[in-house]
């Protein structure tokens, strides 16, 4: 008897400690790609609402994830597919928008500014970044749910800084369980997308929405408990029947299991009626596991007019017949007198010239363009800044009084279209600019190839060059003189440019110079060169070699000499004796 109670207390002990376990283990399941990327600044705020945060790899997908209340899916990459419709779901991912059912295939939106980011909660922007840039200097930014691109069935919770125009989608949206993605699939859980991903910046307010985000996501969540009784016979065919397949599950017991009934979206006027979309859920066969969730939207008036309804506002009976009428002695407006049926109304405030957007240029380099605006404001209005895009998705505000914008990382050689609206201290537009620029090409430095030159012969060209053409002229040799005329022949190769220097001479004049034998001249009498040679007998050989050495001489210098010589002769003779 003993033993058969420490075993019956040992069978309570495992099954409490599972049970705890199983608890324990069962609140969210956080999917990642890269375990270094999990963000723990959510974990820590998850954790403190008494939530308990399991780690699931991409790779781990395929197991049954049910055993958690919430799925998160953080800002990555994913590989595998994330079955989101499946489960309670947090997204703050802007990867897969249109793969998750939450918008269509324009995907999720961007938005910077140059103020901190701020969000329209309730009519009021709350501002959700303590700072206007990251420790990277780059401007922080939030993702949202544009209104053309979000599914249908989307609830807005959270919508983008309000610039006066309206805003540009949700920030934050609910998807209620039992409602029809943008897939076509039916969601069997809540979902919450949260846009506001850089959360070292968050202020107290960001936190506290993403609390009600994770509230929203947990809503109607009951456990899947096995009905069957343990006194249940399985052998039994009658109770067979009974029995629930703990592998099923219930989507719904109630109607609020499939999501919070209420208004969405903007009043439009219904006849008299100023009217609002309101979305009501049903759970069908609730408690069994052929259970499902459905919604109907009707359409419920919200007040009645007394005269007409006109852009969901009431409007009175005609009051004017031309707009003189409508003066209402207000300078910044325009008062115009309208036909709006069956009578005439006066309309106020249609501001004139409030903003006039002066110029829009830009200037561009490879990878980058620079735009430069100016507007000016009149009737006491004062330029609050410019909404800047470059593909009409994504919006940055740049605030006055900046005056140029850079987008870098572009490639070259590419047309953009760029878009900017000047807003106004009272959060007015101006008319929407656009202008195309196209970014520079890459250009590769190139050396001119001319071959370099040299002036022949005298008179040749020096071979001048520009920035235009370095061709020089390359000219021949004088020729011979002939007929008191020189020539030459001046060229540059072809297919060159032609050289900026005038062409060199190619002829000049000469003089003609013929060799002839040197000739020596007395009187009118002619000698040769080289004369005879002389045989002179019966004289001295020093007399002749002198007379040899002389017969270059004129024959007048070498009588003389011999003259001379006889005196001399004579001379000695005479002394002889």
């Amino acid at each position: 008897m003993v033993i058969k109670n420490i075993f019956i207390l040992l069978v309570i002990f495992f099954s409490i400690t599972s049970v705890i376990g199983f608890v324990y283990a069962s609140d969210i399941a956080y999917i990642y790609k890269n375990k270094a990327r999990i963000d723990k600044n959510l974990v820590n705020l998850l954790s403190s609402s008494d939530l308990h945060v399991d780690y699931i790899s991409e790779d781990s997908i395929s197991k049954n994830l049910s055993s958690y209340k919430i799925i998160f899916i953080g800002d990555e990459y994913f590989s595998q597919p994330i079955p989101v419709k499946n489960y309670n779901a947090i997204i703050m991912n802007h990867y897969f928008g249109n793969k998750f059912g939450i918008t269509n295939t324009n995907g999720v939106s961007k938005l910077s500014l140059t103020i901190p980011m701020q969000v329209d909660f309730e009519g009021k922007n709350l501002t959700v970044y303590n700072s206007v840039k990251d420790n990277y200097t780059d401007y922080l930014f939030y993702y949202y749910l544009g209104k053309s691109s979000k599914a249908p069935s989307t609830l807005s919770y959270a919508k983008t800084y309000n610039t006066g125009s309206g805003d540009l989608g949700d920030v934050i949206s609910f998807i209620g369980k039992g409602s029809t993605l943008s897939t076509g699939d039916i969601s069997s859980g809540n979902i919450c997308f949260f846009g506001i991903t850089q959360t070292n910046y968050w202020t107290q307010d960001a936190k506290d929405l993403f609390k009600d985000c994770a509230d929203y996501a947990k809503l109607g969540i009951t456990s899947n408990e096995n009905t069957s009784s343990n006194s249940t016979n399985s052998t039994s065919p009658t109770n067979s029947t009974n029995v629930t397949n703990s592998n099923q599950t219930i989507i719904c017991s109630k109607n609020s299991d499939c999501g919070a009934d209420g208004f969405f979206g903007d009043n439009f006027c219904l006849g008299k009626n100023i009217s609002r979309n309101y979305l009501t859920f049903t759970c069908n066969n609730p408690g069994l596991n052929t259970s499902s969730c459905s919604n109907k939207t009707n359409q419920k008036a919200i007040s009645t007019c007394s005269y007409s309804c006109n852009n969901a506002s009431c409007i009175q009976p005609p009051v004017c017949t031309k707009n003189f009428d409508c003066d209402d002695k207000n300078s910044s407006t325009e008062d115009l007198c309208v036909i709006i049926s069956p009578g005439n109304q006066c309309v106020h405030n249609i501001y004139t010239n409030i903003i006039k957007f002066v110029s829009l240029t830009a200037t561009s380099t490879t990878d980058s363009v620079t735009l430069y605006f100016s507007a000016t404001p009149e009737n006491n209005s004062i330029i609050k800044g410019y909404l800047l895009s470059m593909n009409k998705l994504n919006w940055t505000l740049v605030l006055s009084p900046t005056s140029s914008y850079t987008y870098a990382g572009l490639s070259p050689s590419t047309y953009y279209i760029f878009y900017a609206v000047a807003v106004d201290n009272l959060d007015r537009n101006s008319d929407e600019f656009n202008i195309s620029v196209r970014t520079q090409d890459v250009i590769i430095p190139s050396v001119p190839d001319s071959p370099q030159s040299s002036g022949g012969g005298g008179g040749g060209s020096g071979g001048f060059s520009s920035a235009s053409c370095t061709t020089q002229w390359k000219c021949s040799s004088w020729g011979e003189c002939n007929s008191g005329r020189q020539t030459r022949t001046c060229s540059y190769p072809e297919n060159f440019c032609d050289p900026n220097s005038k062409k060199p001479i190619e002829v000049q004049s000469c003089t003609e110079v013929k060799a002839e034998p040197e000739k020596q001249t007395s009187g009118n009498d002619s000698y040769p060169t080289e004369s005879p040679k002389s045989e002179i007998t019966g004289r001295s050989s020093l007399t002749g070699a002198v007379i040899g050495a002389l017969g270059d001489y004129p024959l007048s210098f070498a009588g003389g000499f011999l003259v001379l010589i006889a005196m001399i002769y004579a001379f000695v003779k005479f002394r002889k004796k």
